[in-house]
């Protein structure tokens, strides 16, 4: 019996120095360093690939990191076109990051509407250097109607695979 195949396009989405570029080397399969590197100079975006398998279903997620700098932030409208989901990052040591998340939320409504976005609090190695408070991070997760929250260490790769699949399985 032949699997059944899928191929999605996910946009991660942060203010910068968050620790999305650490993501891409978690992935099963992913492009070359360089090209990556480049990649992101040019246009504010880098990639990687997700292939998550079970026993009648192979899905593969494209998944583009949108660099958070302002100087790419004009082309982003252009390369999120036919994303088929969100995860939405903010860093748990760096309180800033999450004040921006209602920016990232603004973006996401005016050009993918209707999509599951998960909400993702990066740097979850760095615990006891925590700044965002869980009651804020409930709040903003509550009166957005996000479709899931999960912290996870890009690190050292805690919590990465359940989150993929969460937003695997909203998609």
């Amino acid at each position: 019996m032949d699997k059944e195949s899928y191929k999605f396009k996910v946009a991660i989405l942060g203010e910068p120095d968050i620790g999305k570029t650490t993501l891409n080397s978690l992935c099963t399969k992913h492009f070359d360093f360089l090209t990556e590197k480049k990649t992101e100079e040019l246009y504010g975006v880098s990639f990687a690939v997700q292939i998550l398998t079970s026993i009648n279903i192979e899905i593969t997620l494209v998944i583009w990191n949108f660099t958070g700098y302002e100087k790419y932030k004009k082309i982003h409208k252009r390369h999120i076109e036919g994303a088929s989901g969100v995860l939405l990052a903010f860093d748990l040591t760096n309180k800033k990051t999450f004040d921006k998340l209602p920016y990232w939320m603004e973006f996401i409504a005016n050009n993918l509407p209707n999509v599951p976005i998960i909400l993702m609090g990066t740097k979850a190695d760095k615990f006891d250097k925590k700044e965002v408070p869980d009651n804020e991070i409930e709040e903003f997760f509550n009166n957005f109607k996000l479709q899931g929250y999960s912290e996870v260490s890009f690190l050292t790769g805690f919590n990465f695979e359940p989150t993929i699949k969460m937003l695997a399985n909203k998609i």
